[in-house]
């Protein structure tokens, strides 16, 4: 048998080297962009886990606003009589159900 022969074993070689070759080449090539496109999405999700956290910081803050403002009225009128209902209202949405205390 010659040496440059095509045969049947040859073919399958030829035919498995030029599918891995590509194929291995690409992923070597590519891996710095998918590592950084994982840190990215890691990075995007820390953001928006922010972004929440923040909103809910700012409802807080208003909240707490909004009590102090009330309180102060309910003071300055001498603080006769019972709590205004925009101050009890103030109040449970600030504090959560389960830690209210009579007021």
């Amino acid at each position: 048998m010659p040496r440059f022969a095509p045969s049947s074993r040859r073919v399958r070689w030829r035919l498995a080297a030029v599918i891995a070759v590509p194929t291995l080449t690409a992923a070597v090539l590519g891996s710095p962009q998918i590592s950084s496109d994982v840190s990215s999405y890691v990075t995007s999700g820390r953001d928006q886990h922010l972004a929440q956290l923040n909103a809910a910081v700012v409802k807080l803050t208003q909240n707490l606003e909004d009590e102090r403002d009330l309180s102060a009225a309910y003071v300055a009128r001498g603080g006769a009589g019972p709590l205004p209902v925009a101050l009890v209202r103030a109040r449970a949405a600030r504090i959560p159900a389960d830690q209210r205390g009579c007021a």
